[in-house]
């Protein structure tokens, strides 16, 4: 029982240790297949053939035994047989250590390896690669075809399209000698390819070599260039093979070296290219040219070239003139600044000067920074300048930037305060502010906005930062707004109403430092005057005093409308003054005022807010005139007798004319009324009509009639010529005395004058 217990544990042993080299062998042979990041590899070909030189965005690299395709960075080895990807916008470097770099372009797809040389299989795509003398040779693949490339410091791009049964080579520099190793070519002799030549290659075909090709010129391949902002570049480049043809070329820029989205493309008769400064792009691009209308042309080799701004850095931080602060309280002695600034202009490193004079004569501070950003050591009180300028290997003489200040000072807990410059600030709303008013300006509603109105100034305070204007409709400042000006020393409300506005200012610095408020500043505002219209005098004639006594005239006054005004205040009067006068409240623009007297009537008006305070002053005063006018009744004139037969003429001798004269039958008239003294009394404020009469003169045509201040008539008031024996005077009359005469005419025959009677007019 025993010994058969004992084999059966000796049998179990057996098993476990079976069992445990099993595992072992399992686990061997995955650590062998499988790399790091999960590619399968083959445990017989992990020979390293070169390294990685440069790898960027998306690298991707199988191996010849693997299934799985593995990120790829910088240095990394490149084993026999890996199968290389670049995806968009990512490219790679390889170096063979047998000789030759090879660079693939975006998009491209290649197989290597280095049986007898360097072998690449491109099955997509393209790359550019270098051949040096003593290099083995480099054999490329494409589609079952396999061709030798040899050269001595040559440098050359292959291309070949997905799919495509063609290879092209364009030879950038040197020449290379193209042979072709399929058994049915393999003793066709080598074909040379220059610089600037294109082999394009097809399955079982001899190399077809492009001759017309595009040489770049300038600006050189990799340049950097610093442009004004009018600066144009210019881009130089010459035909290369058949150039006895004059074509056109098609010059194209790209952000890409593949050129696979274009920014700019030009058609042009020549071989130079302007690029106008608003079409060059910023930073890098490429460019090339390819020849138009032609079927054997290639596109010219890319250049790069990179365009930055002629500018300098631009000052960011501090602002100007900003002002920094320590406590000497708490031990600083000084105070660390911050610098930053930013360029545009591909500057690689960075000049900043610090000093205490503008002209930068003797810099406290010069340092060379790599960094767009600095700090200072501990600076004590005073002002301070700085600048700084980019600089490049390819840059000559960078400019300096804008000079920047700043100063450095102890911290400050109580200010001096502002003094006022102006304690009081008249200002009138103008007549079009208000006429042009929106809906809802009023006393209770919003103000109106006037850039006009001259704002509250005051003066600066050292060590302010800022100012605080306190403003209030109230002088004990009850009820107050607060407005910082953002350093300003003036301040101009935004909208005004008519009455005060009381203002006052305190100075605000670092840290809560601030002043006591100033002294009391007031904006006094009222309304421009409203325009009272103007009406033009106004006469009416009567028939007969009864209706002249009764008559009755409405004058319908009108002014401008004052979005202020609660109501209008309506000053009518006879005086200038309005000494004597009547007033009227009306709500409206607008009022009818009833008269009865012939007088000139004075007016005003100002408008009133909610208080019946005046928010304005009064219009100019407009005259309104009303006279009443007596018209005089139709005089009946006497049916008269036939005249005697007036005597024959006297005869003149020949040739003497006969003079006018005062002849006999012609007599002065005789003045009836009114009585010599006799007074008239005005029914109004003026004389409305005085009758005149006289006998009439036989024979007399026309009657002249003549009122005067005085005797002499010197000073004659009123003159006219009539045919009847009666004359109304409708022309004001002055108080006191006035004289009257008249004299006949007849032909050129004129009496004497009538003897002078006189009136004394009287005004109630």
């Amino acid at each position: 029982m025993k010994r058969r217990r004992a084999k059966k544990r000796q049998s179990w042993l057996i098993d476990g240790i079976l069992l445990c080299i099993s595992a072992g062998l399992f686990i061997s042979s995955i650590y062998f297949l499988v790399s790091d990041d999960g590619s399968v590899i083959s445990t017989h070909s992990l020979e390293a053939v070169g390294q990685f030189k440069q790898s960027r965005n998306d690298v991707r690299r199988k191996i010849r035994s693997g299934f799985l395709w593995s990120q790829i960075s910088r240095h990394e080895p490149v084993y026999e047989g890996d199968s290389i990807f670049t995806g968009d916008d990512s490219d790679a470097s390889i170096e063979i250590e047998k000789g030759g770099t090879i660079h693939l372009s975006p998009k491209s797809l290649v197989v290597i390896r280095t049986q007898d040389g360097l072998f690449l299989d491109l099955k997509y795509g393209s790359m550019v690669g270098k051949i040096n003398n003593g290099d083995k040779p480099l054999v490329i693949s494409q589609n079952g075809e396999r061709r030798e490339l040899a050269g001595d410091d040559a440098e050359f791009r292959i291309e070949s399209s997905e799919g495509s049964h063609e290879t092209k080579i364009h030879v950038v520099k040197g020449q290379i000698a193209i042979k072709n190793l399929s058994p049915h070519n393999k003793e066709a002799a080598p074909q040379v390819v220059h610089v600037d030549e294109t082999a394009d290659l097809k399955a079982e075909a001899a190399p077809v070599i492009l001759k017309t090709g595009i040489k770049l010129i300038s600006p050189a391949n990799g340049k950097s260039i610093w442009l004004k902002d009018d600066q144009k570049i210019d881009f130089v480049w010459r035909p290369t093979g058949d150039t006895s043809r004059a074509l056109k070329s098609v010059i194209e820029f790209s952000r890409d070296d593949s050129f696979g989205k274009l920014i700019l493309q030009s058609t042009v008769d020549g071989n130079t290219f302007s690029l106008a400064p608003g079409q060059r792009p910023k930073g890098e691009f490429h460019w090339r040219v390819h020849l138009k209308d032609t079927s054997d042309s290639e596109p010219s080799t890319a250049f790069s070239l990179t365009a930055y701004p002629d500018s300098p850095p631009v000052l960011v931080i501090p602002h100007d003139r900003q002002n920094f602060t320590f406590n000497r309280d708490s031990g600083e002695t000084g105070k660390e600044v911050s610098l930053a600034w930013q360029d545009d202009a591909g500057s690689s490193t960075f000049d900043l000067q610090v000093a205490s004079t503008p002209g930068f004569e003797s810099p406290l501070i010069n340092i060379h920074s790599v960094r767009t950003s600095e700090k200072t050591n501990a600076l004590t009180v005073g002002s301070y300048y700085w600048r700084v300028r980019g600089l490049n290997r390819d840059r000559n003489d960078s400019p300096w930037s804008t000079r920047g200040s700043f100063s450095v000072g102890e911290e400050i807990t109580h200010l001096p305060t502002p003094e006022i410059k102006q304690t009081r600030i008249d200002f009138e709303v103008p007549r079009d502010v208000l006429d042009k008013a929106p809906p809802g300006v009023s006393m209770t509603g919003t103000g109106v906005r006037s850039v006009t109105v001259t704002p509250l100034t005051w003066s600066a305070v050292s060590g302010a930062n800022d100012y605080e204007v306190e403003v209030s409709k109230k002088p004990d400042f009850s009820k107050s707004t607060i407005i910082k000006t953002a350093g300003k020393l003036t301040y101009a409300p935004p909208e005004v109403k008519p009455g005060p506005m009381y203002m006052r200012v305190k100075a605000l610095g670092p840290k809560d430092a601030s002043s006591d408020v100033s002294s009391l500043g007031v904006l006094q505002v009222s309304d421009a005057p409203p325009a009272l219209k103007v009406e033009p005098p106004t006469e009416e004639h009567f028939k007969d005093n009864e209706t002249l006594m009764q008559s009755r005239h409405e004058f319908d006054l009108n002014w401008s409308r004052d979005p202020f005004a609660e109501s209008y205040q309506v000053d009518w009067g006879l005086d200038e003054d309005f000494k004597v006068s009547k007033t009227f409240e009306v709500p409206s623009p607008d009022y009818k005022i009833t008269v009865s007297k012939t007088a000139k009537y004075k007016a005003r008006v100002r408008p009133l807010g909610h208080d019946k305070q005046p928010v304005g002053p009064y219009s100019t005063v407009q005259t309104y005139s009303y006279k009443k006018i007596l018209d005089p009744p139709p005089v009946k004139l006497p049916v008269a007798a036939a005249p005697a037969q007036a005597p024959a003429p006297l005869t003149s001798p020949p040739g003497l004319a006969r003079a006018p004269t005062s002849a006999p039958g012609l007599p002065s008239p005789v003045l009836t009324e009114p009585l010599r003294d006799a007074s008239v009394v005005s029914l109004e404020d003026s004389v409305s009509f005085v009758n005149l009469k006289w006998h009439k003169v036989s024979g007399a045509e026309t009657y002249e009639v003549q009122v005067a201040q005085d005797a002499d008539f010197v000073h004659v008031i009123d003159s006219t010529k009539i045919k009847i024996n009666a004359y109304t005077v409708s022309k004001p009359l002055p108080e006191g005395k006035v004289f009257w005469r008249v004299r006949a005419s007849r032909k050129k025959l004129t009496s004497d004058w009538s003897e002078v009677n006189r009136v004394i007019v009287l005004y109630n």
